[in-house]
């Protein structure tokens, strides 16, 4: 696998298969059915959006999703660091440990998703 190709895979993940699975648990769940009292309140407040209202709540779930993936691509590029930080990340494939993906990550991730966007 190339590095663009992890990237894209992890950007479809996150920004179509993840956001589909909320759509469908958002849609799908009676305030009945939920056990947990955080996602019965998250239930009601998007129980009282309007359709469109709707489609905006996903798009900030969605964005949400795209900068915190982004956020963890960056450490693993070592283009942000942790606190008391001492070494380097790098991230290889387990047959190809020669092969660094870091380093590049984040740039083409966000730079997939302008693609996206346009």
């Amino acid at each position: 696998m190339e590095i663009k190709e992890f990237v894209v895979q992890l950007y479809h993940k996150i920004s179509e298969y993840n956001i589909d699975e909320y759509k469908a648990l958002y849609e799908g769940t009676t305030i009945e059915e939920a056990s947990d009292c955080y996602w019965k309140k998250a239930l009601a407040f998007f129980q009282k959006l309007s359709d469109e209202e709707k489609e905006c709540f996903f798009s900030i779930i969605r964005q949400v999703a795209v900068d915190t993936t982004a956020n963890i691509l960056s450490i693993l590029d070592n283009s942000s660091y942790l606190k008391n930080k001492d070494n380097d990340l790098v991230l290889t494939f387990e047959n190809k440990p020669d092969v660094n993906l870091s380093g590049d990550l984040v740039d083409i991730f966000l730079g997939y998703d302008e693609e996206q966007d346009n």
